[in-house]
């Protein structure tokens, strides 16, 4: 959590050639449960079609971080 927390301080989006480097770690991280890392990883998969993105904003967002409740309620909003 220290390190995604860290990485988030950092850059709302990591750049592409951060997000291949720490794409299995943030992984691994987010389904241990970080929000930090849930959020990282989020942001990286904004615009996929496949929805992804929003697992893990929910997932983010059901550990109580405010930002990603947001962007649920958003995205629920605009169907």
């Amino acid at each position: 959590e220290n390190l995604a927390a860290k990485l988030r301080a950092e850059s709302e989006i990591l750049p592409q050639d951060q997000f291949v480097t720490l794409e299995a770690p943030l992984r691994a991280a987010a389904q241990a449960g970080s929000p930090s890392a849930q959020m990282l990883l989020a942001r990286a998969l904004d615009g996929t079609s496949d929805g992804e993105a929003f697992k893990f904003f929910l997932l983010a967002a059901e550990a109580g971080n405010s930002e990603a409740m947001l962007e649920v309620g958003d995205r629920y909003a605009s169907g």
